[in-house]
């Protein structure tokens, strides 16, 4: 159980720091406090933001003073801010504008003076991936840092106990715990996730998330929440904080299939008015938009327009455009984007995919011949693949091959199936149907185009050597490793 333990709390705090989201909310400000007189610089985490290096501002109110906004990506940037020495204590709200965009955040911040009540803040770190292969247990001072916990003391010496708590949207998974840490008056103290050495996994619902990592190989995505709580020497909490973080690892992205592709590809042409959608992905339901593509938009200016259908909440992979639906019009391009549907403490959570593309051209459908009722229908109804292959290792090729079929049945021998992958950056597919997978853990789909008809299989990119669950070990002194914890 230990071992196990080690194993899933390893992960846990490995992956809750790979996000990305939508719908214009802060997801995270870390350090989310600081004292009067002393500057930092704030990393935030965004959902459904466009921030922009030179145009998004920020505004923490009276008191601070945000010297510098440097924009990571749409989502994250870093805020440098100086507090004035007398700047009122308390919290603060957070105002982030690019250009008509503004997403603000109730008590974000808060400034503590250096003498006063005791209280303590915990601050998460941002960090997109880390994997265990990049961990070196020969070597502990490489252990990321994954979270502070600082305290302030009042004038009263304290022998303490703190506990971290990480829970799900399926409840309570863990937590890690430090005893007897002693806290001189008036002295401030900061911890990280090297200083904790004692674990504690929740039997039930934390051995049901293990079953589940070991099934996937990578961590669920989720919401997760970090639990601080500070308890003296009668074991009462005497402080408590919160923080969290999106799991969305780029694995379980929805990745879309047709119609259409990127923008930066060229713009595909289809003449049936109500085409069907596929994508694949890991949530249990999505929501699908469509919109109007002005004239030189971006696909982030394109997702901004006013939908022209939207249904949320869909449970499979696929829908066709209904008949109810908004007329498509002719020669006029349209964008799409799935997002999968999370379900967290803090309410929905909707991770997105790329955008895609395409022009409805109206033009006459294909239909069955050329006359007489006794020629054989020439165009493609079915696609055939085989073999069926679920998982392969990084780096090796399996060779998938393609039937086609008319609309009764009859392998059409002459047809010339187009292979792609979506994403196309997890491998590499000849136009014979060789496939070749990445380096990296992933999934990804095969898709296949013959005329009008789009068929597509997925295949999940992971290493046998990446089942931990018997090498106990190795993991053992990876978690070692991760919290500093000496052997």
């Amino acid at each position: 159980m230990k071992n196990l333990f080690l194993w899933f709390f390893t992960f846990l705090l490995i992956f809750a720091t790979s996000t990305s989201a939508i719908g214009q909310q802060i997801i995270n400000i870390s350090p989310k406090s600081g004292i009067q007189g002393k500057v930092y610089d704030l990393s935030v985490l965004a959902s459904g933001s466009n921030f922009k290096q030179g145009i998004t501002k920020a505004e923490f109110g009276d008191g601070i003073t945000v010297t510098k906004v440097t924009v990571n990506s749409p989502t994250t940037l870093v805020l440098s801010i100086s507090i004035a020495n007398s700047a009122p204590i308390g919290f603060r709200n957070l105002k982030l504008s690019t250009e008509n965009e503004i997403i603000e955040q109730v008590n974000a911040f808060e400034v503590f003076d250096l003498t006063g009540n005791f209280k303590a803040s915990l601050e998460l770190l941002q960090i997109e991936t880390i994997k265990l292969i990049d961990l070196d247990p020969t070597n502990p001072k490489s252990a990321p840092i994954l979270f502070f916990v600082r305290i302030f003391n009042d004038g009263v010496d304290r022998v303490l106990r703190v506990e971290v708590s990480l829970n799900s949207s399926a409840g309570y998974l863990g937590k890690i715990s430090l005893k007897n840490k002693l806290v001189k008056e008036n002295e401030v103290v900061q911890l990280t996730n090297r200083d904790f050495n004692l674990f504690d996994l929740n039997g039930t619902i934390g051995n049901e998330f293990l079953e589940a990592v070991k099934l996937r190989g990578t961590f669920p995505p989720d919401y997760y929440t970090y639990k601080l709580e500070v308890l003296n020497e009668k074991n009462e909490v005497i402080y408590g904080d919160d923080a969290g973080t999106l799991v969305s690892n780029p694995n379980y992205n929805p990745e879309l299939i047709g119609p259409g592709n990127r923008f930066d590809m060229g713009v595909e042409k289809i003449q049936n008015p109500y085409p069907l959608f596929q994508w694949f992905g890991q949530t249990k339901t999505f929501n699908f938009s469509l919109y109007k593509v002005l004239p030189n938009q971006t696909p982030e200016e394109a997702i901004r327009n006013i939908p022209v259908y939207q249904t949320k909440e869909l449970t499979s992979t696929s829908l066709l455009y209904p008949v109810s639906a908004e007329k498509l019009i002719n020669n006029t391009m349209y964008a799409w984007q799935i997002t999968g549907n999370i379900q967290s403490s803090k309410g929905n959570i909707a991770i997105p995919s790329e955008v895609f593309r395409f022009v409805y051209e109206s033009g006459t459908q294909q239909g069955g011949g050329s006359g007489g009722g006794s020629e054989t229908p020439k165009y493609v109804s079915k696609i055939s693949i085989f073999p069926q292959v679920e998982t392969i290792e990084p780096n090796e090729s399996i060779q998938l091959n393609v039937v086609c079929f008319n609309e009764d049945n009859q392998v059409l021998i002459d047809a010339k199936p187009v292979f792609s992958l979506s994403p196309p950056d997890k491998g590499k597919i000849t136009q014979t149907g060789l496939f070749t997978a990445g380096n990296n853990p992933s999934q990804v789909a095969i898709v296949i185009k013959v005329d009008k008809v789009t068929e597509f299989q997925v295949i999940t990119i992971q290493s046998k050597q990446e089942v931990l669950s018997n090498r106990d070990w190795l993991i053992n002194q990876m978690a070692r490793q991760l919290f500093g914890i000496p052997k």
